[in-house]
């Protein structure tokens, strides 16, 4: 009797804790399901999971306020076609049998969808299979992020980038015409320029005119910096040039003069003290024609080359300091004499500091050895160094600008 009581004790007591076990398990069911919606309806995204045959199994909040209703379970058991317009739903499905077929996700797609009131917006789509345990695709997790406002934002910016460009390209036909259309044919001279901006406008400068028909005046000018203010900075100092060492040579004066002017008021206008502040270094020569005598100021500009046809050569150097940087400045004017074969080659530094892939610079060691070795037209000349330049720069963005002002006595 005692026995049989005992085994119908344990029964029950096993019964008990089998119940008891079921009850845990599914408590932590729900408890986990609880947890999972929790989360995704927390969440701003479309998150969504779909079967083999497109329907809704599973979505949050997202998803059935952006479609119209209050609550997710409204949209179970439904496809895409009860809510979008057909073009949108040909989209959607053609991707998600693609991903059912092939098992392969589909990755920041940029889709269009339609809200409840019919407003497109932008999404950023991410699906990935479901397999079983089979590995079989069952159906697909989606997770949809509303990028409209950096669509728009975007759209704004590529115009706006849209419009400096048109701006920009304003400026370069303006400041390009600052520049000499031609350059003078003199005979008994030979004179060649080139001149390239690093980005779309440029700080550079070259100009060459006659002042008579004996007289012709070079110069070659490189202004700080290498955004637009330089650029605007730039074109107004030529502008300056060409007044003032007109105004000087009709009055009789030295039009090199005009450089002590320049500086005088620029340092008023252009004050130091200024953060934004900008000078110019500059080589300007007036060379008489007729007796092939120069005078020049090199106002802490890059030294040119003056070399004679046997090869000989020296530099130029600085007779002064750059424009801008001081009111006081004395601004000193030296000779040199032009003979049959003689050149003079002014440049600007983006020539021997061009950089190439390692970071080295073309120097002024390879500039000197293509000009002293190659004594030719000028034209020639100019297209040797370009040609070494971009052959030595190759594969680099362009970090400075290329100005090339080359006259020869013949």
């Amino acid at each position: 009797m005692n026995k049989k009581k005992k085994k119908s004790g344990d029964k029950k007591l096993s019964h008990t804790k089998v119940s008891y076990k079921n009850k845990r398990l599914i408590t932590r069911k729900i408890d986990e399901t609880t947890l999972l919606n929790t989360l995704i309806n927390s969440m701003p995204d479309h998150i969504y999971v779909k079967d083999l045959n497109h329907r809704f199994i599973l979505c949050n909040k997202a998803v059935a306020e952006n479609i119209g209703f209050d609550s997710p379970e409204d949209i179970i058991g439904k496809t895409d076609v009860d809510f979008f317009p057909p073009h949108l739903v040909k989209q959607y499905i053609q991707d998600e049998k693609k991903i059912f077929k092939t098992g392969i996700p589909l990755y920041n797609r940029e889709e269009e969808v339609v809200d409840a009131i019919g407003n497109v917006n932008y999404v950023l789509t991410n699906k990935v299979p479901i397999f079983d345990k089979k590995g079989k695709v069952i159906g697909l997790f989606g997770i949809n992020r509303n990028i409209t406002e950096l669509k728009k934002l975007r759209e704004k910016e590529k115009k706006y980038i849209e419009t400096i460009k048109r701006e920009l390209a304003l400026a370069w036909d303006i400041q390009r015409g600052f520049l000499p259309e031609s350059l003078p044919f003199i005979e008994g001279w030979n004179i060649a320029a080139f001149f390239t901006p690093a980005h779309d406008v440029s700080g550079d400068f070259y100009q060459t005119f006659l002042l008579n028909d004996s007289v012709l005046l070079v110069t070659v000018g490189d202004v700080s910096g290498k955004n637009i203010s330089a650029a605007i900075f730039m074109s107004h100092v030529i502008t300056l040039i060409k007044a003032f060492t007109e105004m000087l040579f009709s009055e009789g004066k030295n039009p090199l003069d005009s450089i002590e002017l320049i500086n005088k008021y620029i340092c008023q206008y252009n004050p130091v003290s200024d953060l934004s502040a900008k000078f110019v270094t500059l080589f300007l020569g007036i060379i008489n024609l007729k007796d092939g005598s120069m005078e020049y100021i090199n106002a802490g500009h890059i030294p040119p080359y003056f070399i004679s046809q046997n090869k000989q050569y020296f530099q130029i150097m600085p007779t002064s300091p750059a424009i801008g940087i001081s009111k006081s400045a004395i601004f000193n004017k030296k000779k040199i004499q032009f003979t049959t074969g003689d050149l003079l080659f002014i440049y600007t530094d983006g020539v021997t500091e061009a950089k190439d892939l390692s970071g080295y610079f073309f120097s002024d060691l390879r500039l000197k050895n293509i000009l002293i070795n190659n004594n030719t037209k000028v034209q020639i000349l100019i297209e040797a160094v370009k040609n070494a330049v971009n052959k030595f720069c190759e594969g680099c963005e362009k970090s400075d600008d290329i100005t090339i002002l080359a006259i020869k006595r013949e």
